[in-house]
């Protein structure tokens, strides 16, 4: 039997504007995915999840598998088939935090080998993974699910970021999941159709992006929460974001450094950039608007056992 685990994600700076050019900074998040497999006779792969038990046919097209397994499906079929695979999770899906580009990770890794942090062949069959399922996807959340810490992404690529040792996140859900695929369309069809207002707001962001990193090398949590609030601006402007998330927004912003959404949006979570000086406050402002919420490492360990 072999096995790895995966963290979850957080976005920090820069989602959706990264599909458009821009960069992005994320960071591994201290939830994770666990994936075990073991040999099973003939070239079918059996996927035991959450979502329930299912087996594929070695002959079955790999897009008549069930969304939830066809990742994973994927990975084994990499590896020649005739595996049993169990994905056990604690990573909230659908939710922004990363458990299906965990779960790819996760996968390549106890599938694949090579269950080391930012292992380039288990980020390519994850992200080759996730494509069978999100054929938009940027490759930024693998890469954070993979390398761990906090990384910076653009154009296909990630490096290491500093991560300021007291920082932590508030992660706060609004209760309901989104579809990422929906709300990515919906974001492409507004820059087609309004091209020079998203062309300024894009710019904004990558300018933002590189602010982020500049407070991230100087430890300044002040600088970095006021970018993650700019950059929330930003997502509410495309319409993004909608009454639950900016209710929790609101509730976290004044304990906390700065707070935003991650993620698709519309539903999702909020994160809120603390360290132990208000912390236990950012928690209860959000809990006290209505959320179910846990605080985070910002920068947990990447793709291992």
């Amino acid at each position: 039997m072999r096995a790895a685990s995966a963290p979850g994600k957080a976005i920090l700076l820069g989602e959706h504007f990264v599909v458009h050019g821009t960069g992005a900074i994320l960071c591994a998040i201290g939830r994770r995915v666990r994936v075990t497999c073991s040999p099973l006779g003939g070239g079918a792969v059996r996927v035991r999840s959450a979502y329930g038990d299912g087996v594929a046919a070695a002959s079955e097209a790999i897009s008549s598998v069930p969304a939830h397994h066809r990742p994973v499906v994927q990975v084994a079929r990499e590896a020649g088939g005739g595996l049993d695979v169990s994905v056990e999770s604690d990573v909230p899906a659908g939710v922004g935090l990363g458990s299906s580009s965990a779960c790819c990770v996760a996968a390549a890794g106890a599938i694949l080998g090579g269950a080391a942090p930012g292992a380039p062949a288990a980020i390519a069959a994850a992200l080759r993974a996730e494509r069978t399922v999100f054929a938009a996807a940027s490759g930024a959340d693998t890469a954070a699910c993979a390398a761990g810490g906090v990384i910076s992404f653009s154009g296909g690529s990630h490096e290491a970021c500093e991560a300021p040792a007291r920082a932590s996140l508030v992660v706060a859900s609004t209760g309901r999941a989104h579809t990422t695929a929906d709300v990515v369309a919906s974001v492409r069809r507004r820059a087609e159709s309004d091209a020079a207002a998203f062309g300024a707001l894009r710019e904004r962001v990558a300018g933002l992006v590189g602010d982020a990193r500049a407070a991230l090398r100087s430890g300044d949590l002040v600088a970095l929460g006021r970018h993650m609030a700019e950059n929330q601006e930003c997502l509410a402007r495309i319409g993004v974001s909608d009454a639950g998330i900016d209710r929790l927004v609101r509730a976290a912003s004044a304990p906390s450094y700065g707070a935003k959404l991650t993620g698709a949006g519309r539903g999702g979570c909020v994160i809120a950039l603390v360290d132990e000086s208000n912390s236990a406050r950012t928690l209860d402002a959000v809990r006290g608007a209505g959320a179910e919420a846990f605080e985070s490492v910002m920068g947990a360990r990447g793709l291992g056992a």
